[in-house]
C-alpha cells in the first residue's frame, strides 16, 4: 500500500515522502498516530510540490552556510575569563559563552546545537570549535581564551 508520510517515521522516511507499506503497518500503526495517509492522486500532487519547494529551500540554506563557513574559516572569538597565574580558568567556559561571543564579536546567529564540542573550555589559549552549519557543511571556528583584568 502506498503513503503520504505526514511526519517523520524512524526506520521509514522524512515527511512529505511516498512510501509502500504492508496494510497492517498502515491500519495498526501509522494511521492512529496520524503519521501517514494513504497516497491519492491529490496527496501524490501535493507531496511532489512539497518536494520541490523543500529542495529550492535547502539550496538557498546550503548557500547562506556556505557563505557562514567562509567567515568562519579566518574567524578568531576571543572569550576572557578569571583564570590562575598558570592558566587555568576559575569557571570553564561553555559554549552559550561561545555562542554570545560570536554572536557579538562576529555578528552572526548561530543556533544552540551548531556548536559540536560538548566540553567546556577550561584553560587559557587557542581552542578549535566544530560547526555544524547544515547537513553538509561543516566548519571550525577558533575561540581564543583570555585571562580577564578583573
Amino acid at each position: 500500500m502506498k503513503v503520504v508520510l505526514l511526519k517523520a517515521v524512524s526506520k521509514l522516511g522524512r515527511r512529505g515522502e511516498v512510501k509502500t507499506v504492508a496494510d497492517g503497518y498502515f491500519r495498526n500503526f501509522l494511521y492512529p498516530r496520524t503519521l501517514a495517509v494513504t497516497a491519492t492522486p491529490g496527496r501524490l500532487a501535493q507531496a511532489e510540490d512539497r518536494k520541490t519547494r523543500a529542495s529550492a529551500n535547502m539550496e538557498q540554506i546550503r548557500k547562506n552556510a556556505a557563505e557562514i563557513a567562509k567567515k568562519l574559516a579566518d574567524a578568531v572569538v576571543t572569550v576572557s575569563g578569571k583564570a590562575t597565574p598558570k592558566g587555568k580558568l576559575y569557571a570553564s567556559i561553555t559554549m552559550a559563552d561561545v555562542l554570545k561571543a560570536v554572536e557579538e564579536q562576529l555578528k552572526l546567529k548561530l543556533s544552540d546545537g551548531s556548536l559540536l564540542s560538548h566540553e567546556n573550555i577550561k584553560t587559557i589559549g587557542r581552542t578549535m570549535v566544530a560547526v555544524q552549519l547544515s547537513d553538509e557543511i561543516k566548519s571550525h571556528i577558533a575561540v581564543e581564551v583570555t585571562a580577564s583584568k578583573k
